[in-house]
């Protein structure tokens, strides 16, 4: 748990000195055009003698808006910390657009021109950036954080090198959500956790053909959005543990990638790329939640925006289901390592430390949990919010997201995030696409341009 003993000025003041030394920092900022200068001696006594801040502090806190849960989700964090009057004052660095905008390049751009968030938050692409972030192991044994106590896969994914590259704050997996007003009146038994890829078809061919008429198509699970393009790293893995191996081309990853799109492509029962583009309201949570559509594959995020769905959709979710191929067998889901990093440039470190502490305590964790936002760091309040009560709005199965934490593969976790993530899309786009290609032929280039990537980065910095 956190101490109740904050630190003291100078207690930062040494710590940050330390870090700002730090090789990876310097080159960072050579390469962003600054030159951090060590204070002398003299001026760190100087500091160090200073009485705690009395005046407030204003700190900036970068956050791209994804989604409308992810808006609200930053009000109340805003709204709660600054209401504590701890001396420190967050202002927000906002990333708006679509999908969040681009967040990473606002980070860069920032830290280039010297106006950098002195925090932030990405939810995902966090590795690329680890040299211009603080250590975050530091600022939290600094604070008294008692690291026992939290998920250690999210650890472990957020390490690069030995360096803890943002302090966790929680998971991010998949689940299918399903409709279940559409399997009653079919008449189809609700899926279950044990299912495998052939049991989920088998329910969603019954559920289509009994529901759909001349005049209106009814899905039985819509796979074209989302996790399509990243469904073999789900079940396959994305690279090995070391940052050395891409590992996408195996006969999970295989079989996943045939199996998903054959649900349009062949079998019929999900939309079409350009049905799922042409259907007033088939977008994104809308087709599910106004029962055009069964099933559906959808972050733990997803539980605010379908629970607040106007349509007031009757729902719960079940695990992922299980990939047979090759002689081997397993689940897969997504990994989104939810994260609150401190930039390596900030002259406000205490300030942004105190803020830091409450993103990583209980108050915040144990709130965003329970609105479904991430499965919290620390295992026992993720124990705590993940079992819905009698009269709570939650799926009765809200468990299945924790259990997924399990089985659940981080999305290349490496400096070369975004090259990765580029020619990994590049690669796959022929299979979507239903151009042709295989969905081995797919994978084997995907992985091949990707290991290239791995290989090159490695040996010019490791």
């Amino acid at each position: 748990m956190l101490s109740e003993k904050r630190l003291s000025r100078s207690q930062f003041l040494r710590g940050g000195a330390a870090l700002v030394g730090g090789s990876a920092l310097l080159a960072a900022c050579a390469q962003a055009g600054m030159a951090p200068a060590a204070p002398a001696d003299g001026e760190m006594a100087a500091e160090a003698e200073k009485p705690a801040m009395m005046e407030t502090t204003e700190i900036t806190f970068l956050w791209p808006h994804y989604s409308s849960g992810k808006s609200r989700w930053l009000e109340w964090i805003i709204e709660t910390y600054n209401g504590k009057e701890t001396g420190v004052h967050v202002n927000t660095m906002d990333v708006a657009g679509s999908f969040g905008g681009n967040p990473r390049s606002r980070l860069l751009a920032t830290v280039a021109g010297g106006a950098a968030p002195d925090l932030g938050w990405f939810g995902v692409g966090i590795h690329p950036f680890a040299g211009i972030l603080y250590d975050a192991n530091v600022l939290l044994k600094g604070m008294g954080y008692d690291m026992s106590q939290l998920n250690q896969t999210l650890v472990n994914g957020l390490t690069w090198q030995g360096k803890l590259i943002a302090a966790p704050i929680g998971i991010n997996t998949t689940a299918w959500f399903y409709n279940k007003d559409l399997f009653d009146k079919a008449g189809v038994p609700y899926p279950q956790d044990s299912d495998t890829f052939e049991d989920r078809l088998d329910a969603a061919q019954k559920v289509s053909a009994s529901l759909s008429t001349s005049d209106e198509k009814i899905w039985g699970v819509a796979t074209v959005h989302y996790v399509a393009y990243w469904i073999a790293g789900m079940y396959q893995g994305f690279m090995d543990d070391s940052g050395t191996e891409v590992t996408v081309n195996g006969p999970l990853g295989l079989e996943s990638v045939q199996w998903w799109r054959d649900n349009w492509a062949k079998y019929e029962v999900g939309p079409r790329p350009e049905d799922y583009n042409r259907q007033e309201d088939a977008q994104f949570f809308n087709s599910f939640a106004n029962g055009k559509v069964a099933m559906a594959v959808y972050g733990t995020w997803g539980l605010e925006p379908i629970r607040r769905h106007e349509a007031g959709v009757n729902f719960d979710i079940v695990e992922q289901p299980t990939a047979v191929g090759g002689g081997e067998e397993g689940k897969g889901a997504f990994f989104g390592i939810e994260e609150i990093f401190t930039v390596a440039t900030t002259q406000k470190l205490e300030g942004a430390a105190d803020f830091l502490a409450f993103l990583v305590g209980p108050e915040h964790l144990s709130w965003t949990g329970g609105q479904g936002n991430i499965i919290p760091a620390i295992n026992s309040i993720a124990e705590e919010v993940f079992v819905p009560t009698a009269d709570s709005p939650d799926p009765a199965n809200l468990l299945a997201f924790a259990r997924a934490a399990d089985y659940a593969k981080p999305y290349f976790p490496h400096p070369q995030y975004g090259e990765l993530r580029g020619a990994y899309g590049e690669a796959m786009s022929p299979w979507w696409n239903e151009e042709a290609t295989t969905a081995a032929q797919a994978l084997e280039k995907a992985e091949e341009d990707c290991q290239v990537i791995v290989d090159e980065w490695n040996a010019a910095n490791l």
